[in-house]
């Protein structure tokens, strides 16, 4: 069902002038905004951006275009769906004055605070990020565009553009950069834990890229290395805890886990399959994706492979795989949230899969747990723009 709905997509005709326009029709300028937001989260995108800032502007196309094409194969997790709970609310956040619609990144674990964008935006001007605290939202620093927050408030993300952005974090009101590591050029900042460490990633001139965990005091950034002499890319996607960082070595060829001390394993792959993409973490649970193509191919291979959602249990080394959910985000219970049938905001938690209510039935795309496994933020669809959401008892 997933697959079938992509692919129709990717072939729509208006699927082209959603992306181009904030006018399309509400449910084309919602999956425009989704595959565009799951773009941004990938390192092959990231790349492309620098590329495309000397001239490989191809190489973002065909990126996108695998990235719309590359989706889960039927699920083999036992599954049943069943209404939504009872008790399950959704509330809208309330916007900043001038801002008409928002999308929503990330939260703390507490819940107190939501970080998001402005919605629609212009990738011409400066970003902007909303930071709700307690439910009241505030506009940052223009310039800086936030990724995730941590339980202190302390919100993390990138200032500028392409080949000009660093890694940078807002304190006492101000942006502030994270160190770069010797030779590097460019830096983004992915996720950070409660103890104040930051995992991100850091770009070469050849446009390699590392694994990097800037510590509490912020003060350098400690390469997180991988195979033989590190020679293979590093890419981190989130950060436990406890430190544990997870991540991708290579062209999406391996999840990977690093331990606090910088030592690090690959994550197993579900049999049948031969690459695969560490996406998140929460305790002893990761996620991500598996996929029967090699890392790093292109063309035919990457666009007739299938693909699987996958998780990991960190402390016994259980893997599953085949959820019946696009994974965006995982809860210290092992519960998954993501894009389910309908494109709709799914959670899956103990072999049951229901689907998030939204304000006036539209659209509504999850970004994350907040404060505790039944508590949810994302985003839903509106005339208009984008309404910033937050689910409780869910």
């Amino acid at each position: 069902m997933i697959d079938d709905q992509l692919r129709n997509y990717a072939s729509a005709p208006d699927s082209a002038s959603a992306f181009g326009s904030a006018s399309a029709s509400g449910s084309s300028r919602l999956r425009a905004e989704e595959v565009l937001a799951h773009a941004r989260r990938s390192h092959r995108r990231r790349r492309a951006a620098l590329v495309a800032a000397t001239g490989g502007l191809t190489a973002a196309v065909i990126v996108l275009a695998a990235l719309v094409l590359r989706v889960p194969a039927p699920a083999p997790v036992p599954s049943v769906t069943v209404a939504v709970p009872g008790g399950c609310q959704v509330t809208t956040l309330p916007l900043p004055p001038g801002v008409t619609g928002a999308t929503v990144t990330g939260a703390d674990p507490t819940g107190r605070f939501v970080v998001g964008a402005p919605f629609p935006s212009d990738d011409t001007a400066p970003a902007v990020t909303v930071l709700w605290t307690d439910g009241t939202p505030r506009l940052l620093p223009a310039g800086f565009l936030a990724a995730a927050v941590s339980s202190s408030g302390l919100v993390v993300g990138t200032r500028g553009r392409l080949e000009d952005r660093r890694a940078a974090i807002l304190r006492d009101g101000a942006v502030t950069d994270l160190p770069l590591p010797d030779g590097a050029v460019i830096s983004d900042a992915v996720a950070v834990n409660g103890r104040g460490e930051i995992a991100g990633i850091v770009y070469y001139p050849d446009y390699s890229a590392r694994a990097v965990v800037w510590p509490p005091a912020h003060d350098r950034a400690r390469l997180l290395q991988a195979g033989s002499a590190g020679k293979q890319d590093t890419m981190a996607a989130g950060i436990g805890e406890d430190g544990t960082v997870v991540g991708t070595v290579g062209e999406r060829e391996r999840a990977y886990r690093w331990a606090s001390d910088g030592t690090g394993v690959a994550l197993r792959l579900p049999e049948g399959y031969r690459s695969s993409e560490g996406q998140a973490i929460t305790g002893d649970w990761a996620i991500g994706v598996a996929s029967t193509s090699r890392g790093g191919e292109d063309g035919k291979e990457e666009l007739v492979a299938r693909s699987t959602p996958v998780r990991w249990n960190l402390a016994t080394g259980a893997i599953d795989h085949g959820f019946p959910v696009v994974p965006v985000a995982v809860d210290g219970t092992g519960a998954i949230a993501g894009r389910g049938t309908g494109e709709q905001a799914t959670v899956w938690r103990d072999g049951t899969v229901f689907t998030l209510p939204s304000p006036e039935g539209r659209r509504a795309i999850v970004s994350g747990f907040a404060g505790d496994s039944h508590t949810l933020v994302g985003h839903s669809d509106r005339p208009g723009g984008l309404a910033p959401v937050v689910w409780h008892g869910c």
